[in-house]
């Protein structure tokens, strides 16, 4: 079958689109696909979409970035405002939106989706963003598109902007942690214990960890331990000796594997199915493992002192 020939312009001007481009209302729109165009113009269109697609992220990253800065400057508890932003866009990129009819929300609700927007978001989130599938970027519209708002961002776009901001929240949370884990907070002494005042440490995962030196115990077999690639083996390893419940469950009774996963890619940016958490016990760790248990022992005893 002989197709019509036409040009770059021609999509670039908005008189044809692709059968991959998203169309909802496509009764005045010529549809097209690839063998319309010379290989020249195919080329040409791919070039732009990838391009045009490359420049919103850009703009979209930063946009998103700048209005958390401006937030981030703002409040009064920084700590509370990053772990809130860190859980909702955690829920965006793992499916735990709550979807309800036509559209999807954050568990806080401050965060809202059409149905299909979210659904075109996890998709590429699986496929490209976590899955490291490419991307052939063929429903990008042309500026002139009529069939796309140009002042609508992107699912895909979305996407990326997101990945881009929880890489800021992450590293802000980092620094902030650090940062009160350094500070000396008085603490009011007991009439008692006048020689003995002792520095407040300020447990960043209340949720996760039991205390403050549970958190520091799972730094130091990370540090210690973590080695290779994938990661699967070497965290599961962490997460089965800090739920023992004879050193006093330093990752809490309750949490679960779905639980630490989630801490780890709010944490680090890891991601790891929980499935893969099978129980492992390697010989090659165990003195790693017996150092950061003094210390932590050891940390506990002071205190208790």
């Amino acid at each position: 079958m002989q197709h019509q020939r036409y040009t770059f312009e021609d999509w670039y001007q908005g008189k044809v689109y692709l059968y991959q481009s998203r169309i909802f209302d496509n009764q005045d729109a010529t549809i097209v696909d690839w063998n319309s165009f010379t290989e020249e113009d195919k080329s040409k269109i791919k070039d732009f979409q990838k391009s045009f697609f490359e420049q919103s992220v850009k703009q979209t990253s930063k946009l998103y970035i700048k209005q958390f800065l401006s937030n981030f400057k703002r409040t009064k508890s920084k700590i509370d405002l990053l772990n809130t932003l860190i859980k909702r866009y955690y829920e965006v990129f793992n499916g735990k939106m709550i979807c309800d009819g036509d559209y999807c929300h954050s568990s806080d609700r401050d965060l809202n989706y059409e149905f299909w927007y979210y659904q075109e978001m996890r998709v590429y989130i699986d496929q490209v963003f976590i899955g490291g599938n490419e991307y052939d970027f063929s429903n990008v519209h042309s500026p002139y598109s009529k069939f796309w708002d140009g002042d609508k961002i992107m699912p895909e776009v979305c996407a990326e902007a997101l990945g881009s901001l929880i890489k800021v929240l992450l590293t802000q949370k980092s620094k902030l942690t650090k940062s009160k884990s350094q500070v000396k907070t008085p603490v009011v002494p007991n009439i008692q214990q006048q020689d003995s005042i002792e520095t407040e440490r300020i447990n960043p995962f209340p949720d996760i960890f039991s205390s403050y030196n549970a958190f520091l115990f799972f730094l130091d077999l990370e540090s210690s331990t973590v080695r290779t690639k994938p990661l699967d083996a070497d965290y599961c390893f962490i997460f089965h000796k800090l739920k023992d419940p004879k050193i006093g469950y330093p990752i809490k009774q309750f949490v679960g594997h779905p639980q630490f996963c989630d801490f780890l890619f709010a944490y680090k940016g890891i991601t790891i199915q929980p499935k893969y958490l099978k129980k492992r016990n390697p010989a090659s760790k165990q003195s790693a493992f017996k150092v950061a248990l003094e210390k932590f022992q050891a940390n506990n005893s002071q205190q208790e002192d």
